[in-house]
């Protein structure tokens, strides 16, 4: 597994080496036992099928993809989003690891890898099927929760016991409504926006008080040399 993920870190040095992919590696492995399937099948899940930056050390892929799933879940359960809203639910502060680790550290082994199949086959608008078929099926408990501690328990206790992938699957693809690639793509679009949008702000915000430091850094000068010897 280490040599696994050193050449991974080394095929994709912008990347490197980032939390979860150890649990990636490590499933994958006891499926595949050989190492150089391991690792292109992992080449191929982090850098074809997930986004960019989801692993980067910042994880900000990860934290817009969070943002799309949440806009999914407004769209298509807007009572169960309205409910997180009001108790300031944030699905990527209480379980970044769905995404991170891919599922295999959240779900028992049969049912994580009856969804990476799906995920190799189908994509990865699988991952949101899945997420939001898991959602929906805890809806009624989720929406009885009322502090975070609670909404925790209860998505950590419905993933580690979802041993039924049969039922899961056949959840996220016949009961879960039309999932076309275009609504995902547009939420995409959306945040990436919304994110350019921040960190423009962010910046002029940022060259605001550097200015201001600037200027009360002169004005500082002026009043010492105005008081100070000869100044009198």
């Amino acid at each position: 597994l280490r040599r696994v993920l050193l050449a991974y870190a080394r095929h994709n040095p912008g990347t490197g080496y980032c939390q979860g992919m150890n649990y990636i590696g490590a499933f994958l492995w006891l499926v595949m036992k050989d190492e150089e399937t391991v690792f292109w099948v992992m080449v191929c899940l982090l850098d074809d099928i997930c986004q960019p930056a989801v692993h980067a050390s910042d994880i900000r892929g990860t934290m817009s993809e969070y943002k799309v799933l949440h806009r999914l879940l407004s769209a298509r359960e807007p009572k169960l989003a309205a409910h997180f809203a009001a108790t300031e639910v944030d699905l990527v502060m209480i379980a970044s690891k769905w995404l991170l680790c891919f599922l295999t550290e959240s779900f028992p082994a049969e049912t994580a890898a009856r969804v990476l199949d799906a995920v190799f086959s189908e994509g990865f608008k699988v991952w949101f099927r899945v997420v939001l078929s898991m959602l929906k099926m805890n809806e009624a408990e989720l929406l009885q929760s009322d502090v975070l501690p609670d909404t925790m328990r209860i998505l950590q206790i419905a993933f580690r016991d979802m041993h039924d992938r049969d039922l899961l699957m056949r959840f996220a693809f016949k009961r879960l409504k039309t999932f076309p690639r275009a609504s995902i793509a547009e939420f995409r679009t959306e945040v990436a926006a919304e994110t350019k949008k921040a960190q423009q702000e962010a910046a002029e915000r940022a060259k605001q008080q550097l200015a201001k430091r600037q200027e009360q850094q002169r004005e500082k000068e002026r009043v010492q040399k105005a008081t100070g010897p000869g100044g009198q």
